[in-house]
């Protein structure tokens, strides 16, 4: 189904956040079916739901394209297919995780060079993204609080997208959530809220996050 004028180029979306868990793809989801209620032709084209149950459920309902198996030495890996997509065409798909490393055997390296493709397809992108993920800010979080940020995309590309939806829940409900095993599995709570997720990490990724958006003026878009 043909939703865009021959030539055009699709508008990224993104769901921004401080840190995993603070609600970028439930939230995604969420909206995913309000604008399926207006009549959007949208579909799924990898949403990764990390076995949390309330994004499971949001899932149900949306058209999905299958991922694929980019190499099957590698079969628990799974991509978006971007020429299925393509070949569908819908208004919106929505992609998680843009600064994903792509499995073995995938034909870009990157998520955000799938993203990229289908934009040029001119198929509208909804995605999301933690801020230190960013190419500018992912040093200055190795530096600050020593943990390493391998995966990162330009800025220009976050910068240049349409609208970007910051999910920004304050700090203490965000670690209420993991305690109760919102976010990790059980085994791996206290470990997490040792490491990572401690209070003043998320006080300060918080705080970094909403400088950029400052900074860029796309704070609330």
């Amino acid at each position: 189904m043909d939703n865009q004028p021959r030539g055009a180029v699709g508008k990224l979306k993104i769901y921004f956040g401080y840190a995993v868990g603070v609600g970028k793809t439930f939230t995604m989801l969420v909206d995913a079916h309000e604008l399926l209620r207006q009549g959007i032709d949208l579909v799924v084209g990898y949403v990764e739901p990390h076995e949390r149950p309330d994004t499971i459920e949001k899932m149900a309902g949306l058209e999905i394209v299958p991922p694929l198996v980019p190499d099957p030495k590698y079969a628990f890996f799974k991509e978006p297919d971007v020429p299925a997509i393509i070949n569908r065409r819908p208004k919106i798909v929505l992609i998680d995780e843009i600064a994903h490393s792509n499995a073995p055997g995938s034909a870009n390296l990157k998520r955000y060079q799938d993203i990229v493709e289908l934009l040029q397809a001119g198929i509208d992108v909804t995605t999301t993204l933690n801020a230190q993920h960013l190419e500018s800010l992912a040093p200055i979080v190795e530096q600050e609080l020593g943990i390493k940020v391998s995966e990162r995309i330009p800025d220009s590309l976050v910068s240049d997208a349409e609208a970007i939806i910051n999910i920004d829940p304050p700090v203490k409900k965000l670690i209420e959530r993991i305690k109760i095993g919102k976010i990790y599995p059980k085994a791996l709570i206290e470990t997490a809220l040792r490491n990572f997720c401690r209070t003043d990490n998320l006080n300060y990724l918080r705080k970094l996050t909403l400088t950029w958006l400052k900074q860029t003026k796309k704070a609330g878009h």
